[in-house]
Formats: C-alpha cells, sequence, structure tokens
C-alpha cells in the first residue's frame, strides 16, 4: 500500500498556517507581559499650607497632586491613535470648601504653567501635544501622571482646612508598534478606570520668627582674643526677625527686646571696632531701613526703655535709669523669606 505524497500546495498552506501561529502565539505573548498602565482607586494629596496673605496676593503656585493613574515610560509610544484621555469631574465645582464658610475657588491644569487647562467635566489627553515629555515622565522608571491645582486670589480668607474631591474617568489605548499597513503589531492596551483624589489645602498665618543670640566680644584680661563672659566683660546680642511666608509682610513691623540680668547697655561699644547699633536685611537688596543716630535722638527707628517697654522715653547715658529694653522700628515691609538682624553691645556685671 502506498503513501500519498503532500502536495506543494498542501506543503506552503501548513507552512503559512505554522508561521501564523507563531506570530499570533508571539503577539499574545507580548501582551501578557507588562501592563501599560495601572490605577489606584483612592488618592490622596495634600497641597500643603499657605497664608491667608499668599492666598489673597495669588502668590500660591500650581500644586501637583497624583491623579491615581500610573503608567510604564517604556510602553508609552507616542504613535498616531494613542491616548490617555480623563475627564474630570469635581464634587464642588473646582473650589475648596471648608467645613463651613467661603470655599476657594482654583484652576484645574495638566501641567504647572496652565496651558492645558480642565473644566469641570473637562476631558484632556495626555498623549497630546507632547505633554508627558513635558512633564517629564518619559525618562524615568514610572510615569505617575498629575494634575495642578492653583489658588485664585481671594482676600479675607479665613484660616482653615479647605478640601475637595476629583472622580476621574479614565480611557487609554496604548499600542506599542504600527506594522506597515498601519497595524497594531506589537503590545496593543485598550482599557478603562475610574479614580478619586481628595485633595486638602490648609490655610494658617505664616508668622514672623523671632531669635535672639549672644557672644562674648571683649573682657579685661584677655580683650578681643578669646573673651570670657566675666564681669566687666562685654557682649553683643543679635535680635533676628524671619519673615517664613512666600509674601511681604502687610505693612512695618516693631521689634522689641528685654535686656537680660546681669547685663547693661553699652553704649560705648563691645570692645571691637563694629559699631554700637547694627541692623542688616538677608538676602541684601531689600529696602528695609532703620537708621539710628545716638541714644538721644527722637528721630532715629532706636528707642529705649527703663520699664521693659511701658514707655520709650527713656534717654540712657550717665546719671539717667538703666535701659532694660530696646525698641527697633525698621521701614518697610519684611520681604517674603527675608531675615532682619540687630544687635546692641552690652556690658556683663
Amino acid at each position: 500500500m502506498s503513501r500519498a505524497t503532500p502536495s506543494r500546495s498542501s506543503i506552503l498552506c501548513r507552512t503559512l498556517s505554522l508561521a501564523l501561529a507563531i506570530v499570533v502565539g508571539t503577539f499574545g505573548a507580548t501582551q501578557a507581559t507588562a501592563a501599560a498602565c495601572t490605577a489606584t482607586a483612592l488618592t490622596a494629596t495634600d497641597l500643603g499650607s499657605y497664608s491667608p496673605a499668599a492666598v489673597a496676593a495669588a502668590a500660591v503656585p500650581a500644586l501637583r497632586s497624583r491623579a491615581g493613574l500610573t503608567c510604564s515610560p517604556g510602553l508609552l509610544k507616542v504613535l498616531s491613535g494613542n491616548y490617555i484621555k480623563a475627564t474630570f469631574q469635581s464634587r464642588n465645582a473646582l473650589k475648596l470648601a471648608p467645613a463651613s464658610g467661603v470655599a476657594l475657588a482654583y484652576t484645574l491644569s495638566a501641567d504647572p504653567n496652565g496651558t492645558v487647562p480642565i473644566a469641570q467635566n473637562g476631558t484632556v489627553d495626555y498623549m497630546q501635544n507632547d505633554l508627558l515629555n513635558a512633564l517629564g515622565l518619559l525618562g524615568g522608571t514610572s510615569a505617575d501622571l498629575p494634575f495642578f491645582v492653583r489658588p485664585i486670589a481671594t482676600a479675607g480668607l479665613p484660616e482653615g482646612v479647605y478640601t475637595d474631591r476629583l472622580t476621574i474617568k479614565w480611557d487609554w489605548y496604548i499600542c506599542q508598534g504600527l506594522g506597515t499597513l498601519g497595524a497594531c503589531v506589537l503590545g496593543l492596551e485598550k482599557d478603562t478606570a475610574t479614580t478619586v483624589v481628595d485633595i486638602t489645602l490648609t490655610v494658617a498665618a505664616r508668622k514672623l520668627v523671632l531669635t535672639a543670640t549672644g557672644r562674648t566680644t571683649w573682657d579685661p584680661v584677655n580683650g578681643t582674643s578669646f573673651p570670657k563672659a566675666v564681669p566687666g566683660g562685654k557682649r553683643r546680642v543679635t535680635v533676628q526677625l524671619n519673615n517664613p511666608d512666600i509674601v511681604a509682610t502687610d505693612g512695618n513691623v516693631t521689634v522689641v527686646t528685654p535686656i537680660a540680668p546681669r547685663q547693661t547697655l553699652a553704649l560705648d561699644g563691645d570692645g571691637t571696632s563694629t559699631g554700637v547699633m547694627t541692623f542688616a536685611v538677608s538676602p541684601s537688596g531689600s529696602a528695609v531701613a532703620l537708621s539710628y543716630d545716638g541714644p538721644a535722638s527722637t528721630s532715629d527707628d532706636v528707642d529705649f526703655s527703663a520699664d521693659q517697654g511701658v514707655t520709650w522715653t527713656l534717654v540712657p547715658g550717665a546719671g539717667t535709669a538703666q535701659a532694660n529694653a530696646i525698641r527697633f522700628r525698621p521701614r518697610g515691609r519684611v520681604p517674603a523669606g527675608a531675615t532682619l538682624n540687630f544687635s546692641f553691645p552690652v556690658a556683663v556685671q
């Protein structure tokens, strides 16, 4: 009994079928190896704390929050037809609301510069106009898609905690590579998800910070060479006033500092070449100024008291009561982040 010989067409058909099976199997394996994007159902973002003055001056920058979708930069291919679309819905209609009272409106965007704004129920495609690259998400190990919140200037905002909830509906289509006929021949991921992001902004005053330090500058035995804090010695007291806010103070400030017990104001100096009263602003370049024309001046910005600040008419000197407090009245608003430095000499009793 003879065995039939396969025809050439039959052999060709089987070969093509095997090749197709290999391609399909390979394509299927590529799809299953890694997900391009994963969603986190619930995310909470603390946007930080800012003063009412900063909010009123529109000085609060665009604040970044996670949007709840993380993608692999290695799988994100900016190809024609690919998209990552997000539709945003704010519970408070794009307002950060306190437990009660006036809400704080904000603008929403996909980038920190606000060039890709997002309206209530608006949709943004993170694949558009090279947005992912502009956000710096294509070069790392994980592309955590963000959105940005920028409070709108609001005067007289009460201190408190302001919140909103954003519900984001995602829809993405990501193909890793196209064939010669435009078909997706590598990995393909098409999916949807919903993420919820709770955002919180705290409005609280940024109070000025006052610190005082002292150092021994002279003593009767050693002079200025390793002086000791002994009776008859001299010290220089430095008082610093820092504005930690991102905006300048509303107006001029007044700094009152007591003179410590067993110390007296040394109007003849601290034993060095440093002036009696010194004032400086750091960083330099600020318009804040302070003048000192001597203990008897009534037109400068330094005053003295012998009754712990009840009155400021003392002219310290021989035959007068000892000063136990000094008042500095610098002129000009203290810039954001600036520190005012005052110093004066005392004698150790």
